[in-house]
């Protein structure tokens, strides 16, 4: 069974902020002002709302480093690690004695497990502030890490000298006690730290992970129980159970926790593990191969999930499905002996004897070569990355604010139209507002136009009144451009695209509005595609034999705003909307090249860097995916967060 090592988490105080403004009549007032205001905001566990303000000092005043230190800090609180950790090194590059800069940039070297240059920058925190008790507890954290044990003691020792009421010192001696098999001694420190902070559940767990080791399986059982008269949901307490009862050959019990963890945290992948492994003990094959193929899902180069749901094939006779696994696993590593033997018996059974023998030949070679050199260092360190888990022991709670836009769907930002609004909820674009505002004051009051990502925010019996209103003036002067725009955009808005298209191929192709009146063709192009596909699946429109293709209209979209950039290479709006398209095309490559555009022109265009870092996921470039993530969720994009909580944690 596969027991983890959990005791690895930095536990450390989170400094509670306290700044004092000094009154002045100068300017510095209104940043101290917004100082305050944003760390009211961190207090309240609004951390999104912080980093906004944040922004606008940054602005304003770049050379604040009490600015980017709290955005620091409030994208720590999100899970933006990769952002905090930008913020924190701005913090210190501008302010060399900031001791708390150093610190958190520490810690956050820390979580990436880059340890050294953890240490570096802990041991700068402390030469300029060494009476600060938490500074030597993360460093003694870190040497433990590093297998520094009397080095970690002496930094864990002068926390709790500097500081006697820290529980998370004690926490973090009491691990480094029990990992030299003090286990008594580990013990008094968790009960310790209970008697400073009872509600620390985590030391709990770990004080009934010691008794486990010596072997005290009651305490152990009554410490994880007690957790769970406090908090129902604690996600940790029944993992432990279920594995001591695992233990314990108890297998109702282990099946019911292991099940317990799984309705909370469905995306656990060593729980779907170990309770497959369960499930096999006890002959539900069927049971545990769907486990086996949870872990692949959660993890799909996890290969000891292929390599024991190939024995399981195999056992209900699933030959082929056996041998596809054994391949997968072959295909992750190369050097995995007992995948090459064990597929050479599939091989035997269904007589392909050619198969048989080279597998057999390899498997043999495997296991008797003892030449050191068989598994470079790279090969070794890609097997340990194939059987590595997905393991989410926390709870999803936003009580603490740290991941408050949890429901949020993660979908791409959608098109972006120039369109009739009555509100100011508008996409402002100022390199071509010139063109737009010309447009406008030709607009009644209620009406005017403007880009934004919903192109229906209008009545339609208020969009006719305006389309009659416009008519009246082509009666005036037939050929105007912006009243033809107009029309268009009205014509389009209550789906009615030939007719708008119509007007819009009135403009002049030499008009100044010319790559306007592209780009809303193009938008017309998108939505009769939208249609077009919604037909096609309904099967209502067009017949089996019809020779369109849903995509034309895509395509031609795609055509009409590479025109409308044509006229004005930094329209970003029709770079934005082509590179959409082109994602739904599945030119994945090319939206990103366009996205990228964008932000060259806009480095404030918050949904570009959103569905940017999307395509980069998607692609596998997690450290693209992840840097433009960081930097829409800095820009105001509230899914940001969740995106970063699931796919860019250390």
């Amino acid at each position: 069974m596969n027991h983890f090592s959990k005791y690895h988490i930095l536990r450390l105080t989170i400094i509670v902020f306290s700044f004092t403004f000094p009154i002045t009549l100068s300017a510095q007032l209104n940043t101290d002002h917004y100082l305050a205001k944003g760390q009211q905001e961190i207090q309240n566990n609004n951390y999104t709302e912080a980093i906004s303000i944040f922004n606008k000092i940054i602005e304003e005043k770049p050379e604040n480093h009490l600015a980017y230190f709290l955005r620091g800090f409030s994208k720590m609180q999100l899970g933006d690690f990769m952002g905090a950790e930008e913020d924190f090194a701005q913090t210190v590059m501008i302010h060399h004695g900031y001791s708390q800069g150093y610190y958190y940039l520490g810690v956050i070297k820390a979580e990436k497990k880059d340890y050294y240059d953890a240490l570096k920058n802990l041991d700068k925190a402390i030469e300029i502030n060494c009476a600060n008790p938490d500074y030597y507890n993360a460093r003694g954290y870190v040497k433990t890490m590093i297998s520094d044990t009397l080095g970690a003691l002496a930094d864990l020792n002068t926390s709790l000298l500097l500081n006697s009421a820290n529980a998370n010192a004690y926490y973090n001696r009491s691990v480094l006690r029990m990992n030299t098999k003090q286990y008594e001694k580990a013990i008094q420190d968790c009960n310790s730290a209970l008697a400073i902070q009872p509600t620390f559940y985590e030391l709990y767990l770990l004080r009934g992970n010691i008794k486990l080791f010596q072997g005290d399986t009651a305490g152990a059982k009554k410490d994880f129980e007690f957790i769970l008269t406090r908090d129902s949901n604690n996600i940790a307490a029944y993992y432990d159970l279920a594995l001591l009862y695992h233990d314990k050959k108890d297998y109702i019990n282990a099946k019911k926790y292991y099940s317990k963890v799984i309705d909370l945290n469905p995306y656990n992948s060593e729980c779907y593990f170990n309770r497959a492994a369960l499930y096999a003990e006890n002959n539900q094959i069927t049971e545990a191969i769907s486990d086996y193929t949870n872990v692949i899902r959660l993890n799909p180069q996890n290969l000891f999930a292929y390599f024991y749901r190939a024995e399981l094939r195999h056992e209900i006779k699933d030959i082929l499905g056996a041998i596809e696994d054994y391949s997968t696993v072959i295909g992750l590593f190369p050097m995995f002996s007992n995948a090459y033997y064990m597929r050479s018996l599939l091989y035997r059974e269904i007589k392909n004897y050619k198969g048989y023998i080279n597998d057999k030949k390899m498997a043999e070679s495997l296991m008797n070569s003892n030449d050191s050199t068989l598994y470079s260092e790279e090969e070794i360190s890609s097997f340990k990355q194939l059987f590595e888990f997905r393991t989410e022991l926390e709870k999803s709670d936003t009580s603490l604010g740290k991941i408050q836009y949890k429901s949020y769907d993660i979908i791409t930002k959608p098109l972006i139209y120039l369109t009739v609004i009555q509100n100011n909820e508008i996409k402002n674009q100022s390199g071509f507002n010139v063109q737009v505002a010309e447009m406008n004051m030709m607009s009644r009051p209620d009406f005017r136009l403007g880009f934004s990502y919903n192109n229906s925010q209008v009545s339609p019996d208020m969009l006719v009144k305006e389309r009659a209103f416009r008519d009246s003036l082509l009666l005036t002067i037939p050929n105007d451009d912006i009243t033809n725009i107009w029309c268009g955009i009205l014509s389009g808005m209550l789906f009615n695209y030939n007719e708008a298209e119509k007007f819009i191929n009135k403009i002049n192709d030499s008009a100044e509005f010319a790559y306007l009146a592209w780009f809303v063709k193009g938008n017309l192009h998108f939505g009769l595609g939208q249609i077009y596909e919604a037909d096609q699946k309904s099967n209502q429109l067009f017949s089996n034999e019809s020779k369109s293709n849903n995509n034309d209209y895509y395509f031609q979209a795609i055509q009409d705003y590479s025109v409308a950039i044509e006229k004005n290479t930094r329209f970003t709006c029709a770079y934005f909307n082509r590179a959409f398209l082109k994602s739904i095309m599945g030119d994945f490559s090319s939206a990103v090249l366009d996205y990228s555009v964008c932000i060259f022109y806009d480095n404030s265009f918050a949904e570009a860097y959103f569905n940017r870092g999307l395509l980069y996921l998607f692609l596998g470039n997690t450290d693209k995916g992840c840097a433009d993530m960081s930097k829409a969720g800095e820009l105001g994009i509230k899914e940001s967060y969740n995106i970063l909580y699931k796919y860019c944690k250390w």
